[in-house]
């Protein structure tokens, strides 16, 4: 399922305001155009039409590949620093029960393992991995 929310920002060079769409949750075998938007940079990034100003807006951001099938989680590496967050993974670095039950019960029970990812190249590196992974399999068989 595909999140996504409107807001205002302000440019943090100029203070200009400009409104924009931010998602926490993406779905790209329903709306594969959303997977190239995160290739091409135009996912939760915050473009001043004034002075050019580009910038990440840091929200953790949920992939999701119902054909491969494939979660990953990003999360700003600040979530790092901050005990409370941590708090909600396992000392292994899993989710823990309560990040979990925030998944629909469908999803999980499809996805025994969610990827977690601290930067959004990192999430685009891996997608491209998994999807290589699964061009390799397919023609294998």
């Amino acid at each position: 399922m595909t999140r996504q929310q409107s807001i205002e920002l302000h440019c943090p060079k100029c203070g200009e305001k400009r409104s924009m769409i931010l998602y926490d949750s993406i779905n790209v075998s329903l709306d594969p155009t959303l997977k190239d938007r995160l290739f091409k940079g135009e996912i939760n990034i915050f473009k001043c039409g004034q002075c050019q100003e580009e910038s990440v807006i840091p929200i953790p951001l949920l992939y999701h590949d119902m054909d491969k099938p494939l979660l990953i989680q990003y999360y700003p590496f600040n979530v790092v620093e901050d005990n409370e967050s941590l708090k909600q993974f396992s000392k292994e670095g899993e989710w823990s029960s309560a990040l979990i039950t925030s998944i629909p019960r469908k999803l999980r029970n499809r996805h025994k393992h969610i990827h977690i990812v601290f930067d959004m190249n990192e999430l685009i590196r891996y997608v491209i991995f998994r999807d290589k992974i699964a061009e390799v399999w397919r023609d294998a068989n």
